[in-house]
């Protein structure tokens, strides 16, 4: 999808997936180039209107623009080409498949065959043109190479090769031993002008709301500060939760995420991390502890994404259809409402013990009670993302779980869809990604961090520390 050194046009066949995952794509491509939609995508389009999970969203509005497109045009024109708003021309194939661009088992039923025959019958139509059939699907672009079309991946929102190259969201400052009053000085202020810090030190460029854990080179001298931009950019100290009970930080990358999580003038945080490390656990703690000061309402968002095979149709009402995906959202809200009572986490195991069987289990009712009350008062509300579309949400935190199959089109729905006192927190692990035709580094999740970082409203940590169990943590590292 390169103009680079290109003498004449391109001539791109984009798949169903890249429109679905993008429908901007037909513009995007167009620019200087000729785009040939074929007549199996259409098809394939018409079909997906009505699926869930921002799927059906998308397809309708890659339908509404082609029949934008294609309003007040002439055959002759859709057949050889729409002048395009941003350059290039779009050209709607015919779907001819003629028998010299078929091959030994071609199946003239299957939309895959018929999309690389159109290719080819493309790339046989313009020899002087580079003709490529882009697909976000692996085994298309493999099957039709040999066929001699040259197939390649959609590449616009592709930012990182590698997940390695994500943007931390974290950095390590480390500052000569006579300087260590400055750490001194931000303890005791709770902030301390960047200029001090970044004077005595060859530290590169710091983003809006960057984690920094400031050092001194050799005697051991820590602080933990987030970087505020801004015309005096500053560093805010980050200090762990005095708390004598509950839920508390576990490790750094914790204490990183619930600063951000708490922080009233950050109204988009991104947790991604390994499976076991704390994301949705965090999320949640700081959404239940702001209810009633800062926000009037916890909304919990999932995509409801199968792993292995479907479970087919589900009777019942939307909450019971919805319960196999909710149920990690409530364990960690009981686990949240247990460690906010003095008879949950903050007792040790001998106390625990001493309070009895019967002790423990009254306890668990008591806070799956509660739960349920603040389910049946809608101050806390679990939906999949699917229902999301045209609502204006005010005064909430709204917990974005599992975002890594969630596509660009979900999550730009979510975040417009915030209103005034709106926070919003997407959490996921670019490694468990169940979304058809998307990969660890084309999901919504990580477009959006990449997208958004630097910006003063957005906070990002990534979470590489399992703290689940010693066997979450093994399952994470061999597995």
């Amino acid at each position: 999808m390169d103009n680079d050194g290109a003498e004449r046009p391109r001539v791109y066949l984009p798949d169903t997936n890249v429109l679905i995952n993008d429908p901007d794509s037909l513009t995007k491509l167009a620019r200087g180039n000729v785009v040939v939609v074929p007549y199996p995508v259409v098809r394939e389009v018409d079909q997906l209107k009505d699926s869930l999970n921002g799927v059906g969203m998308a397809a309708r509005r890659v339908a509404r623009l082609l029949d934008t497109f294609q309003e007040g045009k002439s055959s002759s024109a859709l057949s050889h080409g729409i002048p395009m708003p941003d350059g290039g021309f779009l050209v709607f194939d015919d779907n001819l498949v003629p028998a010299d661009d078929a091959w030994d088992g071609f199946d003239p039923r299957n939309n895959d065959d018929r999309i690389i025959c159109i290719a080819r019958k493309w790339t046989r139509l313009r020899p002087g043109s580079r003709v490529s059939l882009v697909t976000r699907d692996v085994a298309m672009r493999v099957k039709a190479r040999p066929l001699g079309v040259s197939a390649e991946d959609y590449r616009d929102d592709k930012k990182i090769s590698s997940v390695d190259e994500l943007y931390p969201g974290a950095a390590t400052i480390t500052i000569p031993d006579e300087q260590y009053g400055l750490l001194t000085d931000l303890h005791r202020e709770s902030r301390l002008a960047a200029s001090r810090v970044l004077d005595v030190t060859d530290a590169g460029p710091l983003l809006a709301n960057q984690c920094c854990t400031i050092a001194t080179a050799s005697s051991g001298k820590v602080a933990l500060a987030m970087y505020k931009a801004g015309p005096a950019p500053y560093f805010r100290l980050v200090r762990k939760p005095e708390t004598e009970r509950g839920i508390a930080p576990m490790n750094t990358e914790q204490q990183f995420a619930l600063a951000l999580l708490t922080d009233p003038d950050i109204l988009l945080v991104t947790l991604v991390g390994r499976a076991g490390s704390g994301k949705t656990l965090m999320a949640l703690l700081a959404g239940y502890t702001q209810l009633r000061e800062a926000y009037g309402h916890l909304l919990i968002y999932r995509p409801n994404i199968e792993i292995g095979q479907s479970l087919g149709y589900l009777p019942g009402s939307l909450e019971e259809k919805f319960a196999p995906w909710t149920r990690p959202v409530f364990d960690n809200l009981e686990l949240v409402l247990r460690g906010q009572s003095r008879t949950g986490m903050a007792l040790g195991f001998e106390d625990r013990a001493k309070a009895g069987r019967e002790g423990r289990k009254e306890e668990a009712g008591r806070h799956h009670l509660d739960l349920q009350d603040l389910l049946a008062r809608e101050v806390v509300q679990i939906a999949p993302i699917s229902h999301l579309r045209g609502r204006s949400i005010h005064d909430a935190f709204i917990i974005a779980d599992e975002a890594q199959n969630m596509n660009h089109h979900e999550v730009k729905t979510l975040l417009t869809r915030s209103g005034q006192g709106t926070k919003i927190v997407f959490t996921g692990d670019p490694d468990q990604v169940d979304l058809p035709d998307s990969s660890s580094t084309t999901n919504g999740l990580i477009h959006l961090v990449e997208r958004f970082k630097g910006q003063e409203e957005f906070g990002h940590i990534t979470m590489t520390t399992t703290v689940r169990s010693r066997l979450a943590a093994l399952a994470a590292n061999l597995l």
